[in-house]
């Protein structure tokens, strides 16, 4: 397995910030400002490569502002190999809001954006872009989620990225909690561009077994851990071992990243490398 780190920075700067018409940018240049001092940080904890939001590559900003993050990148050994985050959840794929034109719009900026940064990997969480409005009808929600997965796809087809659907708890979307329903979505889909994606945090907090991860089996192409409270992973209550115990028995042996609240990024993510990489064996 090879092992990368979710370092923090938000994942969307919002659309206004203070009423400025340059604020977009500010912000998003703030967070590159920040970018190779993080690089450097996990490059000396031993992580192999590093995960952002697709926020950071300013898919609804101009590319000036893609080209300063492209160049924060520059000079670290660390690729961007995995974007999450995908859709900022002003922008609506389920209910009344979805905007197919504007779905549409921001998809292929997106996914031009995350491959140019080298990735091959999108990870489609997005809880406030997927969840169903009160009121609005599941199975019209559930068809709308299937559309959006079958659009992005072809994107991702076209850049060689493959699209994993993040099972998210029930506090942040009430669409696809559990990996189950994860895998039986992707199964639907039936595409090799739409996988699937694992996360301890969200399964302990659905209670969901491991033996989950057995049953999509080949289906999983990413993964992400945390420890009870989204923090680092540690000792702080989920069973971290038999996390990685379940991605062995479905014969996963790819990317694992670390996604959690850090507190103190400098000391908590190489501790978080360490016990993994001890729970992976």
């Amino acid at each position: 397995m090879r092992f990368g780190c979710c370092p923090g920075l938000a994942s969307f700067v919002p659309p206004t910030l203070d009423g400025q018409e340059d604020s977009l940018s500010v912000a998003h240049a703030k967070q590159c400002d920040r970018i190779p001092a993080i690089l450097k940080l996990l490059e000396r904890a031993g992580f192999d490569y590093v995960e952002f939001g697709v926020g950071t590559a300013a898919p609804e900003q101009p590319e000036a502002d893609f080209h300063r993050f492209l160049a924060a990148l520059e000079g670290s050994r660390l690729r961007a190999e995995v974007f999450s985050s995908f859709i900022p959840p002003w922008i609506k794929v389920v209910g009344p809001d979805a905007d197919a034109e504007r779905i549409e719009a921001y998809l292929a900026i997106a996914v031009r954006r995350v491959a140019e940064a080298g990735a091959d990997r999108i990870i489609f969480g997005s809880g406030g872009a997927r969840g169903c409005p009160e009121g609005f009808p599941a199975e019209e929600a559930r068809a709308q989620l299937r559309r959006f997965l079958h659009l992005a796809g072809d994107r991702c087809e076209r850049h060689g990225i493959v699209l994993c659907i993040e099972p998210l708890n029930a506090t942040e979307t009430n669409l696809i909690n559990r990996v189950s329903e994860a895998t039986a979505l992707a199964r639907q889909i039936d595409r090799p561009v739409v996988q699937v994606l694992a996360d301890c945090f969200h399964m302990g907090m659905e209670g969901e077994s491991y033996d989950s991860l057995l049953e999509a089996g080949a289906l999983l192409k990413h993964a992400h851990v945390a420890d009870r409270g989204r923090r680092y992973p540690a000792d702080f209550g989920y069973d971290i071992d038999g996390f990685f115990a379940g991605l062995r028995a479905a014969g996963y042996d790819d990317r694992v990243s670390i996604e959690a609240n850090f507190e103190d990024l400098a000391t908590e993510a190489p501790a978080g490398l360490e016990r993994i990489r001890r729970a992976a064996g």
